[in-house]
């Protein structure tokens, strides 16, 4: 009796422990599930933290609604066209000019969007281009643009300049003291006199023209006034070929602009005005010559020469014909 009451308890006793041991393994089941929950849940919090993040910097760097220098602003390049992927925003300075730049990745639509942006900045904006220098650039730039406007401050400037490269592109902005471009567009084309036009046009007649005689044999004749022709303000001059009797016969019509020293030949027949000589510095024209024009190069030369002689054999038979009708009727 005695030894069956020992083993019972022997027995309960080691039912007791090994439901002990079974609670331990349960409760130490229960805390490592808990913490690789609270670890996915850390891991998934810091997943979205850095989404948003990434997020909200990459609309903040596409949408720049203006480039700003000081007090003076412009629209930016995202209003006009629309969302571009933004590299990084600087802020430097050179020659103590401080200057924002906007970096931007460059795509198929850069050539295009920057095309929208420069004639929004001259024609909107009433910006000038500035004389360029591409000498001044690192070698990995491709191509380097400035445009200028008075700034708010007297003897200041706001300028713009758009640098590209082959895999991005940058619009850099900045105010320095400088003269109103406008007014210096406006002095070079006042400096440039009706006696500057005719030296300028006579070199022109000895070195491109076809006049059958020598210089000495015709007359320069400048218009009253100024003309604009595709959209250059120009000097407008007549040669005629010296007559008896102070008859002078009519040979043809030029224009000269006054900025650029770009010639255009007049037609009588067509009224309209062809290039026939461009002084604008090789990669940095910015002049479109009107439908029809004649550019002067290595590859039209040929053709401006044709151009030319057709002119003169219009104006040939036209004053041929006027002779004749001069000489009847003495008759």
């Amino acid at each position: 009796m005695g030894k069956r009451k020992k083993k019972k308890e022997q027995a309960s006793y080691e039912m007791d422990e090994s439901m002990d041991i079974e609670d331990d393994e349960d409760g130490g089941g229960k805390k490592s599930k808990k913490k690789i929950f609270i670890i996915v849940m850390i891991m998934l919090g810091l997943t979205v933290a850095v989404i948003a993040f990434m997020l909200v910097t990459r609309e903040k760097n596409i949408v720049v609604d203006a480039y700003v220098s000081g007090e003076e602003t412009v629209d930016s390049l995202t209003t006009l066209v629309g969302e571009r992927k933004m590299k990084e925003e600087l802020a430097y300075e050179v020659d103590g000019i401080s200057k924002k730049e906007y970096v931007y990745e460059a795509d198929d639509q850069t050539e295009a969007d920057l095309e929208e942006y420069t004639a929004y900045l001259v024609e909107e904006r009433d910006f000038t281009k500035l004389e360029a220098n591409m000498e001044n650039q690192p070698e990995e730039v491709l191509s380097y643009e400035a445009y200028a406007i008075a700034a708010a401050q007297k003897g200041y400037v706001f300028e713009v300049e758009i640098i590209s490269q082959e895999d991005q592109f940058s619009i850099a902005v900045s105010t320095h003291e400088g003269k109103d471009p406008k007014a210096k567009e406006e002095e070079k084309q006042r400096e440039f006199t009706r006696n500057d036009a005719k030296t300028h046009f006579e070199n022109f007649l000895t070195e491109h023209g076809n006049l059958p005689k020598p210089l000495e044999s015709y007359s320069l004749i400048f218009d009253v006034g100024q003309t604009t022709i595709n959209g250059e303000i120009c000097y407008g001059i007549t040669v005629y070929e010296a007559g008896v009797d102070n008859c002078n016969t009519f040979v043809e019509k030029y224009y000269m602009s006054l900025k650029d020293r770009n010639i255009y030949l007049y037609d009588n027949v067509t009224r309209t005005s062809a290039l026939v000589e461009s002084q604008t510095p090789a990669g940095n024209q910015s002049k479109v010559p009107e439908e029809g024009s004649v550019t002067v190069g290595a590859e039209a030369e040929s053709k401006d020469k044709n151009a030319v002689e057709d002119a003169k054999e219009r104006k040939d038979t036209e004053n041929q014909k006027d002779q004749k009708d001069q000489k009847n009727t003495k008759d």
